[in-house]
């Protein structure tokens, strides 16, 4: 599926988020910090509130957010520089939109 946050930006690029694993002996901390260093140089500051977002929608997917899944978001936003007040907003949203009956 291709998001209209997508268009013009170099699919190669893109495709640093879906290798975000590593390799054998690397611990998840560092996974999850280079990971988080190669989101942020394959987009363009426009589009890190909406990489953001993405990271929002899928906590949220599933009704339920665990202290992991809160504190990722929490280095995320930091690490991405999405403002306080625009990340507190972003993960309202999601949960708003993923809140059932």
């Amino acid at each position: 599926r291709v998001f209209a946050a997508q268009h013009g930006v170099d699919e190669r690029r893109l495709g640093v988020a879906s290798n975000l694993g590593g390799g054998p002996g690397v611990e998840q901390r560092g996974r999850g910090d280079a990971a988080i260093s190669q989101i942020k140089e394959a987009l363009p500051a426009r589009l890190r509130e909406t990489a953001y977002a993405f990271a929002c929608e899928i906590v949220a997917a599933d009704g339920h957010a665990s202290q992991e899944e809160l504190q990722l978001l929490e280095v995320l936003s930091y690490d991405l520089e999405i403002d306080p007040l625009a990340a507190a907003a972003i993960q309202r949203g999601a949960r708003a939109r993923h809140t059932s009956l």
